[in-house]
């Protein structure tokens, strides 16, 4: 490879990472990683403290959580989350929440 020849291929960090994106299996990786690392924002410290494991399948939100009381106070919370969630991260990503 010749390292002197300059290419007039340049191409914007937004352009790459989207390509980058596409080639994944999953498109929608990035957001919902995205949405792992934004649990405490979007549920407050408390919850989040609480929060054992927190992983998405498909669009699904798996939510494991040490308190079985405060798993059936979200349970009644479970749409003010999932719209909260769409708000932040994009809607279609998450479609279902389950806490366990």
């Amino acid at each position: 490879m010749d390292f002197n020849k300059r290419h007039n291929t340049s191409r914007t960090f937004k352009d790459v990472f989207d390509s980058f994106v596409k080639r994944q299996q999953d498109p929608d990786a990035y957001k919902k990683g995205k949405l792992v690392n934004a649990w405490k924002d979007i549920v407050g410290s408390t919850i989040a403290k609480r929060t054992t494991k927190i992983y998405v399948r498909d669009k699904t939100l798996i939510v494991h959580l040490e308190s079985s009381v405060m798993k059936n106070e979200l349970h009644f919370l479970r749409e003010a989350i999932l719209e909260k969630i769409n708000t932040m991260i994009g809607e279609g990503i998450i479609e279902k929440i389950i806490f366990k």
